[in-house]
């Protein structure tokens, strides 16, 4: 292994010599210091000839008291040999471990490293390093663990390097990196940069990047950079060792506190060039279940990565491993041996997954759009018919994405990519398209319920949790309570004037003993606060919601970087206000017979739904908006993803909330979630939208009762634990409820001089549109001022 000449001093050579006939590993390394002797079965480490006259000896069998060795001592460690390189310099906060993740690797017989000033070797077992203060040192650069592990054959050379990156503090670009090539480990690993972390229940979110093609791919470094925010908490990047893929991570830590990245993770097979690299966003629920089941086949593990279990997964059962996973993720999956590319989106698309084909024959992913934008041979031209759903359904739908040339990987699709042969796309989930023979009734909703939100409670730091006056939220905070955990709650609150929303959620809080935060709306420069939220959005969305969400995720992040919400019930349970009254003739909410709304509104249940959910602009009027431009944007094109989702064997009740889960839920509300929350390094868990749960909701038969009153299942599951008053509070969303004194007309001027007509895209006579006979035209000034000011961020 070899680092460059930033790093001087440390020679590790000779570094496995012979495996025992008991298929033990041992191994011989001279780190420096010394020889070491490696012997993974014990978790303790004593000199090696600690009788020899003139030695100190020097046990650790499990003994906190540490004392620095003298340099040039030979030790023993049984467990792991290891060298800390590292430029010494106090950390700030301490930890009390450096946890990390070590990846196998295939070992050469001899390896240089160079490294600065002194080594360092603290205690080490085998769930982490853990040091005292006196013995932590920043690792600016990399440290280098050496561990005899994996399958070792008779007589052969076989035993692993692990190598473990160690960063410092808030990484925000990879000029305090090693960079990609950087660091050179055996040719059938490939090639690694950033961080990594030791074995621990590993559960991240984060921001990906990866590309493939048909000959030697670039780096993308500076375009992963774009994702900083997503995960301030490390970066690390891989190449092939074919040289045909490069993959990116950004990483927010939850499992610890401390600055560690731990992707991407790798897995070496038996064969030459035999290796999978894995960067994956999300949580694996059901991890320890796949890995007692993987462990069974044979499978080791290098680590308690819950992501881990993709990679064997993938190994064991191939693709059909994104069938076996409970959670939410998103990941792309290198296949070096294959030259294979395979990603996946969970079911409903909590997590998001933006993929381009550049134009020579490869292929590259994101969590999010704007990275993409950056790469050669994409550009970042703006996709006009993506600005026509902004408007009339207020947010862009997959597969489409505001950008030309890059697509939304849709929920419950995984794509294959292989050189020559590009793109193909599969469902491997959908909502159900029926009803269930029988249901299992009140029991068995809160039975998984139960489960699912304890599952999105594993986390080793406080967790939060979004609480309004509704249901859901209440429901949520109930089940977590009923885990063992009281997580402080978040709500909205609108000081000055009456806040039914804040006095219900206090009550329930207090009933439950909830440490309660309110959280005041940003009502105040609501134009320039919509400007800096357009700035976290890769794409535009009508809704006022993104402001609000802003606003709370920010507060949360304060304390906080896990959250549970109650978003998705609404889609699970049939909550939402336009499931009441499903008469396909009478007018949306607000307009009058003859008008252009209602009249749209009668054409079709798809037609009707639309109008209720968010009556802005029509078609026609988005034509004419953006005559400038050449853009053709029909009804046709208008409905159609919710055509695409609309399964009309089902009751329209539940037909609806499937057309919604599939479209305003993962298009708009989760996106709204994600982005906000991440802008602020916060994950948001969303229990509701767990798929064991959207599979019990939407095969239900329909109750009569659900015309009365919302959620009768949720209602039952609720009482007595509860206050009363939940249950009599009407739904008010998470819409701006209060505008303050907004200057609507100011906002028109903004839209005049924004770049969509400075571009030549909007029509400089826009306001003859906005202001035509409409009920509608505060929230179409709003819409349109959103769509401008995301023009001004992403744009210019």
């Amino acid at each position: 292994m070899t680092l460059d000449e930033r790093h001087a001093g440390v020679r590790v050579e000779q570094v496995l010599q012979h495996v025992r006939t008991d298929h033990q590993p041992e191994a011989r390394a001279e780190v420096g210091v010394g020889p070491f002797q490696i012997d993974r079965n014990e978790a303790q480490f004593r000199e090696v000839g600690g009788d020899a006259p003139g030695k100190r000896r020097l046990v650790d069998d499990g003994d906190r008291r540490r004392r620095r060795r003298r340099r040039q001592e030979p030790v023993q460690l049984d467990g792991i040999a290891a060298a800390h390189v590292e430029h010494m310099r106090p950390f700030r906060h301490p930890p009390r471990h450096i946890p990390g993740r070590l990846v196998d690797v295939p070992l050469v017989d001899r390896g240089h490293l160079d490294a600065p000033r002194r080594p360092v070797v603290p205690r080490l077992g085998l769930d982490g390093l853990h040091r005292r203060q006196r013995d932590v040192a920043r690792l600016e650069e990399v440290v280098v663990c050496l561990h005899a592990v994996g399958s070792l054959r008779r007589g052969g050379a076989e035993a692993a390097a692990r190598v473990l990156y160690h960063g410092q503090g808030s990484v925000e670009s990879h000029d305090r990196l090693p960079r990609a090539g950087s660091l050179t480990v055996p040719a059938a690993l490939g090639k690694v940069a950033g961080m990594e972390r030791t074995p621990g229940k590993d559960r991240s979110m984060c921001g990906l990047l990866a590309v493939a093609g048909p000959g030697p791919v670039t780096p993308a470094t500076a375009a992963l950079d774009r994702l900083a925010h997503r995960g301030p908490d490390g970066a690390g990047a891989w190449a092939a060792p074919s040289g045909l893929a490069w993959l990116g991570h950004r990483r927010l830590s939850i499992n610890d506190l401390s600055p560690a990245g731990n992707q991407p993770l790798l897995h070496a097979g038996g064969g030459t060039g035999d290796v999978l690299a894995l960067v994956c966003n999300g949580e694996i629920y059901n991890a320890p279940t796949l890995r007692t089941e993987l462990e069974a086949l044979g499978h080791a593990f290098a680590s308690r990565s819950d992501n881990e279990v993709i990679l064997h997964g993938y190994r064991a059962w191939g693709d059909a491993v994104v069938d076996r996973l409970t959670g939410m993720f998103a990941f792309v999956l290198w296949d070096d041996r294959r030259r294979r590319l395979l990603a996946a989106r969970d079911r409903v698309g909590i997590k998001p997954l933006y993929w381009a084909e550049p134009g020579d024959g490869g292929i590259a992913f994101a969590s999010e759009a704007r990275p993409l934008a950056t790469l050669p041979g994409i550009g970042p031209a703006v996709e006009l018919r993506a600005l026509g759903h902004a408007l009339t359904l207020g947010y862009v739908p997959a597969p489409l994405s505001a950008w030309r040339g890059i697509h939304k990987l849709e929920p419950g699709r995984l794509l294959v990519w292989e050189p020559g042969q590009g793109a193909a796309l599969r469902r491997y989930w959908e909502a159900p398209r029926s009803l269930a023979a029988a249901g299992d009734g009140d029991a068995g909703w809160a039975g998984l319920f139960d489960r699912a939100v304890a599952d999105h409670l594993l986390s080793d730091v406080p967790a939060g949790l979004f609480l309004s006056g509704g249901l859901d939220s209440a429901a949520v905070a109930t089940a977590a309570v009923g885990a063992g955990l009281r997580p402080a709650a978040y709500t909205l609150c609108y000081p000055g004037r009456p806040d039914a929303e804040a006095e219900v959620a206090a009550a329930v809080a207090r009933h439950l003993g909830l440490e309660h935060r309110l959280v005041p709306a940003p009502t105040d420069g609501l134009a320039d606060r919509l400007a800096g939220v357009a700035a976290l959005f890769d794409e535009p969305q009508g809704y006022s919601a993104l402001v609000t969400m802003a606003g709370i995720a920010r507060a949360a992040a304060a304390e906080h970087k896990v959250v549970l919400s109650g978003d998705g019930g609404d889609e699970v349970l049939g909550g939402y206000a336009w499931y009441a009254g499903l008469d396909p003739d009478g007018p949306p909410p607000g307009a009058e017979a003859g008008d252009a709304h209602a009249a749209f509104a009668a054409r079709s249940v798809l037609h009707r739904h639309a109008m209720r959910l968010f009556p802005r602009f029509l078609p026609d009027e988005v034509e004419a908006l953006f005559a400038p431009a050449g853009l053709r944007f029909g009804e046709e094109e208008m409905l159609a993803p919710l055509e695409a989702a609309f399964e009309p064997g089902l009751p329209l009740r539940r037909a609806l909330q499937r057309v919604d889960l599939a479209t305003f839920c993962a298009d708009s509300i989760l996106a709204k979630v994600d982005r906000a929350s991440m802008a602020y390094g916060l994950e948001v868990r969303v229990p509701f939208l767990d798929h064991r749960l959207v599979e019990w909701g939407l095969s239900r038969p329909p109750a009569a009762e659900e015309a009365v009153h919302g959620k009768p299942v949720l209602r039952r599951y609720l009482a007595g634990r509860v206050p009363e008053r939940v249950f009599g509070h009407p739904k008010t969303g998470f819409s701006l409820k209060d505008t303050g004194p907004f200057d609507w007309n100011a906002a028109l001027d903004r839209v005049a001089a924004g770049p969509l007509v400075r571009h030549g895209l909007l029509d400089p006579g826009f306001r003859r549109i906005v202001e035509a006979r409409s009920p509608y035209r505060q929230a179409r000034i709003w819409a349109l001022l959103a769509l401008s000011l995301w023009a001004g961020s992403w744009m210019e």
